[in-house]
């Protein structure tokens, strides 16, 4: 008896040392808030930078896991009531080499680029996803729960990039308005930082990515933020398109009737989670056209990505269980099935830690109306 008494109260010590260990090894570094916010200039000579949180320690994940990377990377962020603020210095024992060219937002992924990846909610789920070269170019979207970047989602956000003898530097700052976060006095988000060396065909990251941990988004740096000052989101995208047709008609050209439409689109902040956007009669014109796709001897539909503004916010909200990288079900809702709206309305976001609303309802005006005149979409999760 007297051994199994001792027994249970050397468990319990061991139990209660476990525990402060554990609690010692959870402090979250709280991010510096700053009532000086840089310049957005590349150069890395604001004030706030000498006070900033400072992550550096990369690990390669490509092609090895857990290899130091060919150039030290050190990142330093800030934040205030409205915005982010993101500095970076890439290292480089040859500057000469980096590969950093002007080119469209979203086309810099084949260099060399630096990357912030931000999970507002720390919920494992999705993250937003913003990249830069050494000049500062642009490229950002969505972060899906498998770690692959939807490049579809563009933000509003401002970089700049400077090359110098060293490697390059770069700023960003990054509105609240653009991105969801809860509404809480104390926020604990998920950071993650990323580094590609084209020439090298390496990438690394802080923290280091293991194998053995899961998915990229589960091994995110917690952090905290304080005091962010939510503004409504509010957008109103009016729009006019006039058509007009010509045409010979028994060697006679003939004008036929002009036709005009009104269309307008909108998107309010319910709450800094929530979002609803709403359109009528939406013109998709300003979207760039798809990129060609053979179409011969296919056994499976052309699946072209959504672009149209309308759909892209929360379109992640509707991905499903089940549709991960390399199944065989490619998605559940693919919101270009609706061709061409008359009118919809959405709401996406969360409520609460664990949940969250994916909703939409539209009516598409069909191109044969022998068929039916309209059709409606109605789809919630």
């Amino acid at each position: 008896m007297k051994d199994k008494f001792y027994t249970l109260i050397t468990a319990i010590i061991y139990l209660f040392l476990f525990n402060i260990g554990s609690q010692a090894a959870e402090v979250i570094p709280e991010i510096h808030k700053t009532s000086d916010p840089p310049v957005i200039d590349g150069k890395l000579d604001d004030n706030v930078w000498t006070k900033a949180t400072t992550f550096t320690g990369f690990k390669t994940f490509e092609p090895d896991y857990g290899k130091t990377p060919h150039g030290e990377t050190i990142v330093f962020v800030a934040y205030d009531k409205d915005n982010f603020y993101f500095g970076v210095r890439c290292l480089d024992i040859n500057p000469k080499l980096i590969k950093a060219t002007i080119t469209k937002r979203d086309n810099i992924f084949n260099a060399d680029w630096i990357g912030i990846v931000i999970d507002t909610f720390n919920d494992k789920q999705k993250a937003y996803g913003f990249f830069m070269n050494g000049l500062g170019i642009q490229g950002d979207g969505i972060v899906n729960i498998q770690g692959n970047l939807q490049g579809t989602h563009d933000m509003v956000w401002y970089s700049k990039g400077l090359m110098n003898d060293k490697g390059y530097t770069a700023e960003c700052r990054i509105p609240f308005k653009s991105i969801r976060f809860p509404s809480r006095k104390r926020i604990k988000m998920g950071l993650g930082f990323f580094r590609q060396i084209v020439r090298h065909s390496e990438t690394s990251s802080f923290p280091p990515i293991s194998d053995k941990k899961g998915t990229l988004l589960t091994q995110t740096q917690p952090v905290i933020v304080s005091g962010i000052k939510y503004k409504r989101v509010v957008e109103i995208l009016p729009a006019f398109t006039h058509q007009k047709r010509s045409g010979q008609e028994n060697g006679v050209f003939i004008s036929e009737r002009g036709i005009s439409e009104l269309s307008l689109t909108t998107k309010i902040g319910l709450t800094s989670e929530m979002t609803m956007d709403a359109t009528i009669n939406p013109d998709f014109n300003q979207v760039e056209a798809d990129a060609g796709q053979v179409d011969v001897n296919l056994r499976y539909d052309i699946f072209y990505e959504e672009k149209r503004p309308f759909f892209l916010e929360g379109n992640e909200e509707f991905q499903f269980a089940g549709n991960t990288e390399g199944a065989p079900l490619w998605a559940v809702v693919h919101t270009r099935n609706i061709v061409d709206p008359i009118a919809g309305i959405k709401i996406t976001g969360k409520f609460g830690w664990r949940n969250s609303i994916a909703a939409i309802h539209a009516i598409d005006e069909l191109p044969d109306p022998e068929i039916e005149k309209n059709a409606g979409f109605s789809i919630f999760r």
